[in-house]
């Protein structure tokens, strides 16, 4: 049982870690977004990212916004332009 929960736990960050790589890949240091502190309820607060979206404590995808004062996590953001490194 135990491995079955290491098991899990690894793919639970790899999905995690994508999230994180592909927000960093879209959505660049500037990039204005709106984001929620609570729950996604009303029209939320508009920011810019600070800094790259990292796993914070190793396991919450989050970024960290110009005005938050904290991390947010990635759940409760979303941007207002995407944008692609592809162009």
């Amino acid at each position: 049982m135990q491995k079955r929960t290491a098991q899990h736990l690894t793919l639970t960050i790899k999905r995690a870690q994508h999230l994180v790589d592909e927000f960093n890949r879209t959505t660049p240091i500037g990039a204005a977004v709106r984001f929620w502190r609570g729950p996604r309820e009303g029209a939320g607060l508009i920011a810019s990212v600070a800094h790259p979206a990292e796993l914070l404590g190793g396991h919450t995808p989050v970024c960290w916004l110009d005005v938050s004062g904290g991390a947010i996590a990635l759940s409760h953001i979303e941007p207002l332009i995407a944008h692609t490194s592809d162009a």
